[in-house]
């Protein structure tokens, strides 16, 4: 699982402090949710947003619900695109939403892939959904 934090200059991993108090909070997906799923979205180029999604956000920011995205993105594992390239589409879909007053708080990704052709990636994880690891 990688994460990044709105503002965040590097990309971490690992789940919060358990010292935390816990807190109400939305979990969507990217891909089919919030964009269209054109299959294996690695590029700016292919980001279109679903009607009514950036509004839905911005209206659970105004409510002070935070927002999490949580998606399998077994481009990376697969050789499609790399995790910079990840980077890049959720950097464009935040500056995309901020026309609309809305934001993530927080992508979560897991870049793995039982069948995956990059070693690095190449491997189950508990991360990918529908396993519970990323939320």
């Amino acid at each position: 699982m990688v994460s990044t934090r709105v503002g965040a200059s590097r990309a971490s991993a690992g789940p919060p402090a358990r010292n935390s108090s816990p807190r109400a909070g939305i979990l969507l997906d990217r891909d089919g949710t919030i964009i269209a799923d054109h299959g294996y979205v690695g590029s700016v180029d292919r980001v279109e947003f679903i009607e009514g999604s950036p509004e839905a956000i911005a209206s659970f920011n105004r409510a002070n619900i935070p927002v999490a995205v949580v998606t399998n993105q077994a481009g990376v594992a697969r050789g499609m695109y790399g995790i910079d390239d990840v980077a890049r589409v959720h950097s464009y879909v935040q500056d995309q939403l901020a026309e609309y007053g809305a934001r993530i708080d927080l992508f979560v990704y897991c870049p793995y892939h039982p069948e995956g052709v990059v070693e690095a990636f190449a491997r189950a994880s508990e991360d990918r959904k529908p396993a519970p690891g990323m939320a």
